[in-house]
């Protein structure tokens, strides 16, 4: 028997994790650790949003040179992981010297994530540039894209997010695809 914990907030766990290990019960941690935890899985968050960011940032410049594009980002500050994985995007794209003007938002669910990108496209209709912290995020915005006339080829237009989902790598699978960067980890490495 044994506890595993993918908290909001690191902290939040330690009463909880006190409590189990009294009970002889061992707990394990998912992507970050806390004090009082056997072992955890960890994953390096910030280190995944960079390379989203450099990556990102560099088809920016091959394709934009220096001008000063917009940029949609789904962000997320509310975890450890949204943090650390917005703020590596964000150092990403400064280090590839990519020049955007980022509007952000922090929505989680496809349904949210539409909506977001049909506001983001009703205040600026030219941002063809979007990244995310998550798949979920990317799909809605692929989705509204798609309602909004944008060819599912357009070579202006750039989508990538990390994590992945069985209809996100139908999306980047298909030839030529606008959502053209996703970073997942394999289940061999877990």
């Amino acid at each position: 028997k044994a506890m595993m914990g993918y908290p909001v907030q690191s902290d939040s766990m330690f009463a909880v994790t006190q409590e189990a290990v009294a009970e002889g019960i061992p707990v394990l941690g998912y992507a970050t650790e806390w004090d009082g935890i056997e072992a955890a899985l960890l994953i390096d968050n910030y280190q995944d949003g960079l390379q989203l960011g450099t990556d990102a940032g560099e088809w920016i410049v091959e394709h934009y040179g220096d001008k000063e594009v917009p940029l949609f980002l789904y962000s997320y500050y509310e975890t450890d992981l949204g943090i650390e994985r917005s703020e590596g995007i964000k150092d990403g794209l400064k280090e590839a010297g990519a020049n955007v003007a980022i509007a952000e938002s922090s929505t989680l669910s496809v349904k949210d994530s539409y909506d977001a990108a049909v506001n983001q496209l009703a205040a600026n209709p030219d941002t063809a540039l979007w990244l995310a912290t998550g798949s979920d995020q990317m799909i809605g915005a692929h989705r509204a894209l798609m309602d909004h006339g944008v060819a599912p080829d357009d070579s202006n237009y750039l989508l990538g997010a990390l994590d992945a989902t069985e209809e996100s790598l139908d999306l980047i699978e298909a030839k030529d695809s606008i959502w053209r960067l996703g970073f997942i980890l394999p289940s061999n490495e877990l």
